[in-house]
């Protein structure tokens, strides 16, 4: 049985194709908690398990950035300097959070691929995202499947799934995008939407979840009738 690798947008609506692509095939669905324990499994650090947790690595300085942005001011002292009054990252139990650095970031992917190729080798799985698509580039049983959809569709999708106004909705949007975008860029010189990495690209603005998941479904079984059968 072919490994099918979906690849989406957010707010494309993937999860749901992969989840009733996984169904019909009678396959196991490998999502972000899947990886996560398989990883946890293998006995990879807690800073790398929370890197394969996020939705795709970031620079240092982003990271560093972030935590410094979200932490509250602290007290300024009569007459002391701006400075003084700098947010200082701390944990919930009053320390600094653990900042990962670019080599356990860099660790973190080489977990993620590990994980991927470990997993694919049991074929008969539905694997979501995690730029499953080209760690397995060379496999020749691999479909890939990236789900797209319009910019302004993809922000009334998830204003409406998590009850915010659509800014905000833009907003993560981007962000996500620029992530993945990112992500793929630096560990593997690709572009996240070039379709010449997908065997088949389905826009769900115009393609509903079912219609998706049965033209996946052919594609996966016309793969399999074209493979050779292992003795």
């Amino acid at each position: 049985m072919p490994v099918v690798t979906i690849s989406r947008m957010m707010g494309a609506n993937g999860d749901a194709v992969a989840e009733m692509v996984a169904r019909q095939l009678g396959a196991r669905l490998i999502d972000k908690a899947s990886i996560f324990e398989a990883a946890r499994k293998s006995g990879v650090s807690a800073t790398t398990l929370a890197e394969i947790q996020s939705d795709a690595a970031v620079s240092l300085a982003d990271r560093i950035l972030l935590a410094v942005r979200t932490m509250p001011m602290l007290p300024r002292a009569r007459g002391g300097s701006l400075l003084d009054a700098a947010p200082l990252p701390l944990s919930h139990e009053g320390m600094p959070p653990a900042i990962p650095t670019q080599f356990e970031l860099d660790q973190g992917a080489r977990v993620l691929e590990k994980v991927i190729r470990g997993l694919a080798e049991g074929r008969n799985v539905v694997i979501l995202g995690r730029a499953a698509h080209l760690i397995l580039r060379d496999r020749p049983n691999v479909v890939r499947v990236q789900i797209v959809a319009p910019l302004n569709h993809r922000i009334a999708v998830v204003s409406s799934a998590e009850k915010i106004e659509p800014r905000e909705a833009l907003a993560r949007i981007r962000a996500s995008d620029k992530a993945r975008a990112d992500y793929i860029r630096r560990y593997y010189n690709a572009g996240w939407t070039d379709p010449v990495h997908f065997d088949l690209v389905l826009n769900s603005l115009r393609i509903d979840t079912a219609l998706a998941a049965r033209l996946v479904v052919s594609l996966v079984e016309a793969r399999r009738d074209a493979l050779p059968q292992e003795s």
